[in-house]
């Protein structure tokens, strides 16, 4: 696949179906051999538990469709799709007169692209109609899965050097804890793709009865792919099979270290030769991330992780916990049991293991200590976090299995306290989760969806008006084959160095926009043809229609009797109008006092409506509401009103409990 993208080959020109071709291959294969591999051997629970653990950390997908639930709203997702999208479509490099989406697509053909062109190459080459966002699902499920068999192969072959690994367990920790869910609630889908390859490595250089042509050329084709998915951070995945194989070097004699050396000889050459298309991107990658780390601030995903680079927070947060006070607690009790691991793996000389460690550690220490690089550390800890679980799960088994020989009460006393801490480590992570998935404000793309067809069967071209960053990407990701021209883009697409791409679009011209897409709340004329949620689709002139409306407000947006409403306490609320006219907007709107607003106050509080012009409207907020209206002239573009607010009386608590501060409410009637 690979191959195909760095010759400028489009995926959809032969290289779906040929990696289709090769993965039927390999499945039936693989499914000749699963009994043996797990069933056989007793080792059933192993594969429930990868299942189950992949089934969790991946719930949403199962629960609101497989091809339809969007996940995390962190907009590197929608990246990866829209990349994707590109490839299949275009070689790499490709712009210049294409539609939005892939004009912003077209400046990413210098990253990585081996996450996003699997997306496309997942598409079964008989389907029609699916695209690279609805395959999502299937490649988190298939990079988790594999990492969690992955994870319970590493363990098994430390457990050939007696590290007495409980390899259920270190699967369970390594899926469900730590930062696997953290780089799935960033999308971080190259990092989860990358994942399976460090334990595999491992498992694969320290494994006694691996033997014969695979062990020259699995390392190889792992080794290559860490390179082509992750070519940063290959290194750190390398290392790990560097040290599987270093036991067999200790104790060995001349000859069988001269044979071992042959053989790693030849995984490297091999490796190599597959990768040689894509060193000069290597050697960029490099050179870019050296320029990064060099940077004090500015740098790549810098303050994602802050719990990281505080020393009394990092505790709780080296483990994916959080950093409140208790999470700081469960953090700390676990070291004790990590550290019992690794003096169970110093003792039983399986240095394997214990040497990834001391590079993992020696990294995170400089990304800490001397980079000050919370987003650095957590990409360590995150290729890390399987050694790290193995550790750990072996340090709990020898703890319970040392305190065997104590009498009852401690017996019971001992075990309870350990598997106490490491159900309330899972309960902490399980429940970070759902809360992530919870909050996630926009769950499927079914409405997305459901705009395009709608636009498709009316026929029409389109003008799309809408402000909430995720709907406005989602939009140009969905109406990449339509004629609709944008109002404004958001997120990734109005960074200054894509703004430029993003002019070259092909959009149709003025004259032929027949149809409005827009947020469902907003002011319109003309004919709605189709409604959801969050978008509707007006038929009409555009020069007909009101300026679109965006709020910006530190207490947030709400509705109220199905108008916009926002409340506002000592911070100004910006209500931002768009158009592409020169015309005069009039609004009408209704003031009111807060519950926030002590009821025995003589003066209530004074809200100023200003514009760049300067001062609209004055006036007092009372207890009951009164409507008022203001005219604005509005420029092609955006204009900003300003909201308000002066009070010097008291400041009460919400008798329902609210938190914030509500001084005023107020809730727009009319844009006209």
């Amino acid at each position: 696949m690979a191959l195909y993208v760095q010759h400028g080959t489009p995926l959809d020109k032969g290289a779906t179906s040929t990696l289709w071709l090769l993965w039927l291959v390999t499945a039936v294969y693989g499914a000749m051999h699963v009994r043996s591999a797990f069933i056989d051997y007793g080792r059933g629970d192993i594969l429930l538990t990868a299942i189950a653990a992949t089934a969790w950390v991946s719930a949403g997908y199962f629960w609101y469709g497989f091809s339809d639930y969007l996940g995390s709203s962190a907009l590197d997702g929608w990246s990866y799709a829209s990349f994707g999208e590109y490839l299949r479509h275009y070689p790499r490099g490709s712009e210049g007169g294409l539609a939005p989406l892939y004009q912003y697509a077209s400046h990413l053909s210098g990253t990585r692209y081996v996450a996003s062109a699997m997306l496309g190459v997942l598409i079964p080459p008989w389907s029609v109609g699916v695209d690279t966002q609805m395959t999502v699902g299937a490649l988190l499920v298939i990079s988790i899965f594999s990492f969690a068999l992955a994870l319970a192969y590493a363990a098994h072959t430390a457990n050939q050097r007696d590290l007495n690994v409980p390899v259920a367990l270190a699967v369970l920790l390594g899926v469900t804890g730590g930062w696997l869910p953290h780089a799935l609630h960033a999308n971080n889908y190259d990092n989860l793709l990358a994942l399976p390859l460090a334990p595999a490595l491992f498992a694969l250089g320290s494994d006694r009865n691996f033997h014969g042509t695979g062990k020259v050329v699995l390392p190889a084709i792992l080794v290559a792919a860490s390179i082509y998915i992750y070519p940063e951070l290959s290194p750190l995945i390398v290392m790990a099979y560097i040290a599987g194989a270093m036991d067999d070097f200790v104790g060995q004699t001349a000859t069988n270290k001269r044979a071992r050396f042959y053989t790693h000889a030849k995984i490297a050459l091999l490796a190599l030769l597959i990768v040689s298309p894509y060193l000069k991107d290597v050697v960029r990658y490099f050179g870019q991330q050296l320029s990064d780390a060099g940077q004090i601030t500015g740098r790549p995903g810098e303050g994602m992780m802050p719990g990281l680079v505080n020393y009394t927070r990092i505790w709780g947060a080296m483990w994916g916990l959080g950093d409140n006070g208790f999470k700081i607690g469960v953090g700390i009790l676990l070291l004790p049991i990590t550290f019992t691991g690794v003096y169970g793996a110093a003792i039983k000389k399986n240095y394997s293991i214990i040497t990834y460690l001391l590079v993992i550690g020696a990294l995170f220490t400089v990304m800490i200590v001397s980079k000050h690089y919370d987003y650095g550390a957590y990409k360590i800890l995150l290729l890390g976090w399987w050694a790290i679980a193995i550790v750990l799960s072996a340090g709990a088994k020898n703890i319970w299995d040392y305190v065997s020989g104590f009498d009852t009460i401690k017996l019971s006393v001992c075990r309870v306290i350990v598997a106490a801490l490491l159900v309330t480590a899972i309960g902490i992570w399980l429940k970070q989760q759902f809360m992530w998935t919870r909050e996630y404000k926009y769950k499927t793309a079914i409405e997305t969806r459901e705009a395009r067809n709608s636009i498709l069967k009316n026929q029409c071209a389109v003008q799309v008006s809408v402000f909430d960053v995720t709907l406005n990407a989602w939009l140009v990701y969905q109406l990449r084959d339509v004629k609709a021209i944008y109002t404004e883009f958001h997120g990734y697409m109005d960074q200054p160095h894509v703004r430029a791409l993003m002019a070259r679009s092909n959009t149709p011209a003025g004259g032929e926009i027949q149809c409005l897409l827009t947020d469902a709340e907003r002011f319109t004329q003309g004919e709605e043809v189709w409604r959801g949620d969050s978008l509707k689709l007006i038929r009409g002139a555009i020069e007909q229609q009101p300026p679109g409306i965006e709020i910006n407000a530190p207490n947030g947006r709400e509705k109220n009797g199905g108008l916009p409403f926002f409340w506002l306490d000592r911070k100004p609320v910006t209500v931002v109008l768009t158009t592409s006219l020169t015309e005069t907007a009039h609004i009408e709107f209704e003031g009111v006092a807060g519950p926030s607003v002590g009821g025995q106050v003589k003066n209530y509080p004074q809200i100023i409506v200003e514009s760049t012009e300067g001062r609209l409207l004055t006036f007092d907020a009372s207890p009951s509401a009164r409507m008022y209206t203001v005219d604005v002239r509005l420029s092609p573009g955006k204009t900003t009103l300003k909201f308000r607010l002066e009070y010097a009386g008291d400041v009460v608590t919400n008798e329902n409990g609210d938190p914030r501060t509500l001084l005023a409410g107020i809730k727009i009637h009319m844009v006209k």
